[in-house]
């Protein structure tokens, strides 16, 4: 648990579960996203989440890919829009808020080198890095839970962690540098079949970026589009904002350095 040492005030424990939909290089749009909730909230999450695909008759994990020529590919339209009814219901129950961060791959492309993208940071570590300023201002300006530590717990399944852990470490570092109050928690990577949570950060991620690249839900889904409703922040960065930060990178690149993200953000 993160403590409060402020009198009249509750100990939260908070953590943004997160993982990926389109993080390999030759998808149009990769994204980030998942739910942010306390501790007990995701252990009876947890709890309500197995129940339910046990209810419809899914091995854990719940993939939304398997669903998609996958597996699940074949279950009856009512049964789907059942499923996804009781998933929007669970997620929305539990969660605190939602983000997703989408980032189009050619711009990202455009602008930063395959040296930079393999070397320093990708576009899922740019969604991750976009994620932890937004759960930043939104731990400082909050009335509810101003000032608690939101910590990170990412899906396993990627293979450029080592970006999130230094995009991670870089905004801590600037922020003090900079003497702000910084209200980011330890970053672990773990795996959605050992943390239902993560399950809901598939659904998050996959569906934004199915509504970013095709301006709705596939048919058979819309339910979900009530988890970008209310609670939720939905970041779409196009080449203006890539650029705030491949522009200083490229400056260092011009100098002949590949230096770190840290440095960058000095």
């Amino acid at each position: 648990m993160h403590p409060s040492y402020e009198p009249g005030r509750k100990t939260y424990s908070l953590s943004s579960y997160l993982d990926d939909s389109g993080s390999d290089e030759h998808a149009p749009i990769t994204a980030i996203g998942g739910p942010t909730m306390s501790e007990a909230a995701c252990i009876e999450f947890g709890a309500a989440w197995s129940k339910m695909l046990v209810q419809y008759r899914i091995e854990p994990p719940l993939h939304m890919t398997d669903f998609v020529g996958g597996k699940c590919s074949g279950m009856f339209s009512e049964m789907k829009l059942s499923l996804f009814g009781d998933v929007v219901r669970l997620i929305n129950d539990y969660r605190l808020y939602s983000v997703s961060v989408s980032v189009p791959q050619v711009d990202f492309r455009a602008l930063l080198s395959e040296e930079v993208r393999r070397n320093l940071i990708g576009p899922y570590a740019m969604a991750f890095f976009c994620t932890v300023l937004n759960n930043q201002e939104v731990s400082s300006r909050s009335s509810f839970y101003a000032a608690e530590p939101i910590a990170y717990i990412v899906d396993k399944g990627f293979s450029f962690s080592d970006q999130l852990t230094a995009a991670h470490a870089a905004v801590i570092k600037a922020h003090r540098a900079e003497g702000r109050s910084s209200f980011i928690g330890a970053i672990t990577f773990d795996s959605d079949d050992r943390i239902p949570a993560l399950q809901a950060a598939d659904v998050i991620a996959w569906s934004a970026r199915k509504r970013v690249l095709d301006g709705r839900l596939p048919d058979g889904f819309a339910p979900l589009e009530e988890l970008f409703a209310s609670f939720h922040a939905a970041i779409r960065l196009d080449a203006r904002a890539i650029n705030m930060l491949a522009a200083p990178i490229n400056r260092w690149l011009s100098m002949g350095i590949l230096t770190s993200l840290s440095d960058v953000l000095r």
